[in-house]
């Protein structure tokens, strides 16, 4: 994969993830009152995006359903600080995603406020 294509992909995800956090800052209606699944969904977009993102700032690459390092990306300790922050960001994300899944699997009510902490959680690391 040549450099501008890359930056074109890169381009293209963080289109879609502004178009995503668009949603959720303006209380995506169809979202917020919605079945469990459908916001598992949105969620699973929205923390996937930036996932992808992540590992692509950090020199990685999804082949055949694996993540394999491309690149060994030289870093400015600003950047790597920020890095950081957002790898912090997804592991809190990660967990909070496992208890609703758990909650779904359980078929138990999901709590409104977990819901809004996700969203309030994987905001941060477009925001900080």
């Amino acid at each position: 994969m040549k450099f501008y294509d890359v930056k074109r992909m890169q381009g293209f995800l963080l289109a879609i993830l502004l178009l995503v956090m668009m949603g959720m800052l303006t209380g995506c209606p169809a979202i917020q009152g919605s079945h469990p699944q459908t916001q598992m969904l949105a969620i699973y977009d929205q923390y996937n995006a930036q996932f992808h993102d992540y590992m692509s700032a950090v020199g990685y690459e999804k082949k055949d359903g694996k993540w394999i390092q491309t690149s060994e990306p030289v870093l400015s300790e600003k950047r790597k600080e920020i890095l950081r922050k957002k790898k912090k960001v997804l592991d809190e994300a990660d967990i909070l995603i496992g208890t609703y899944e758990d909650l779904i699997d359980k078929n138990k009510p999901i709590p409104a406020d977990l819901t809004t902490k996700i969203f309030e959680v994987l905001n941060k690391y477009t925001y900080d």
